[in-house]
Order: structure tokens, then C-alpha cells, then sequence
């Protein structure tokens, strides 16, 4: 049974496995392979003030991420950066739609955002056709966005709109991560 609960920092090990695999370096990282998990936990430290962790493990195995990255500012905070990543050992299972299942109804029904959105390579066809199944429309391509192998990559900007939501004020423990009145965002068995 898969297990989707909020990150912690015992899973910067398993988790780093996931950021440096061949897949994930070459479908979803805009940068080399991290170090060290030190540097991983660096980089989910300084990815946003205010942000909802989670993995996913089988068995006491991280096999994926997702993060809910709110933006900061008082004009933008009704919007979210969404961020995914699974195990290649664990694509097309069905992960990363449980993954982002689960970000956007925090998204929309705990923190009451209006907009989250991501960007993509536009050769990652699957990916892109997750996303647009769950609501998602490209908004705009970045022409050139990365150096890959020998040329570049275009990147697509994707985003959902809720509707009328208007965010709440949101509650970030010391820590950055989301907190709301129901306990820990994110816990669900799959």
C-alpha cells in the first residue's frame, strides 16, 4: 500500500536517489545532480517561505515528491508553484496523479488558492498529458529553456485555475511547512 504523508528529514537520502535519477535529471531538473542530501535539504529549505512537503512510500520506501510551493507577496499569494517527481522504477503506476491529486485538493480546499502552476519540458509528453487531465493548460513556452545533451529544450508553463477562491491567511510553522486546523496537509493512504 502506498503511503502519502508530509516529508521529513530522514527522506532527504531516498529522496535524493529520486532528483538524481537518469529520468528525473533528464525529464523535470533545470540543474546538475545534487551532492549531497545536505544540499537537497538546502534546496527544499530555500524553495519557498511557505510550502506543503510530501512523499510517497511503498513499504517504507520514498518512491516519489510532490511539493505545493505558495508564492510570496501580497498580490500573488492566491498562487502556488506545483512540483512533482517519482521513482522511474514506479512511473506509470499511477503515483504521480495520486501525488498531484493530493496537492490540488489541499491547493484548493484547505488553503483556498485560485491558481497553481508548474513549468515542463515540452518533449515530456507524459507529463504533459497528466496535467492537462487534471485541468491544466499551457500558458506559454519558453523557447530554449535548457541545454540538453547536444541542443535545447523548450519548457511549457502550465497552470489550473480554481475559480473564485480567495486564499486564506495561511499558517506556516518555524519550519516553512503548511499547517491548517485539521492537522498535518497531505496524509492519505492510497
Amino acid at each position: 500500500m502506498i503511503l502519502i504523508r508530509q516529508r521529513r528529514p530522514s527522506d532527504d537520502g531516498a529522496l535524493l536517489e529520486v532528483f538524481n535519477g537518469s529520468s528525473f535529471q533528464r525529464g523535470a531538473m533545470t540543474r546538475g545532480p545534487f551532492a549531497s542530501k545536505e544540499e537537497l535539504a538546502l534546496w527544499f529549505q530555500t524553495l519557498a517561505t511557505c510550502k506543503l512537503e510530501l512523499v510517497a512510500e511503498d513499504s517504507g520506501e520514498v518512491i516519489g515528491f510532490g511539493v505545493l510551493a505558495l508564492l510570496d507577496g501580497e498580490r500573488i499569494e492566491h498562487g502556488a508553484w506545483v512540483i512533482l517527481g517519482v521513482r522511474e522504477t514506479h512511473h506509470r503506476r499511477g503515483l504521480a496523479t495520486e501525488l498531484l491529486e493530493t496537492l490540488l485538493a489541499a491547493a484548493k480546499d484547505v488553503y483556498r488558492l485560485r491558481r497553481v502552476y508548474l513549468n515542463v519540458f515540452a518533449d515530456n509528453e507524459p507529463a504533459i498529458k497528466l496535467y492537462e487531465k487534471h485541468g491544466f493548460q499551457i500558458e506559454g513556452t519558453h523557447r530554449d529553456f535548457l541545454w540538453r545533451d547536444s541542443g535545447f529544450v523548450d519548457a511549457c508553463t502550465m497552470a489550473k485555475i480554481f475559480g473564485a477562491n480567495a486564499p486564506d491567511k495561511i499558517d506556516c510553522s518555524s519550519s516553512g511547512q503548511l499547517k491548517h486546523a485539521g492537522g498535518d496537509a497531505g496524509l492519505r493512504e492510497v
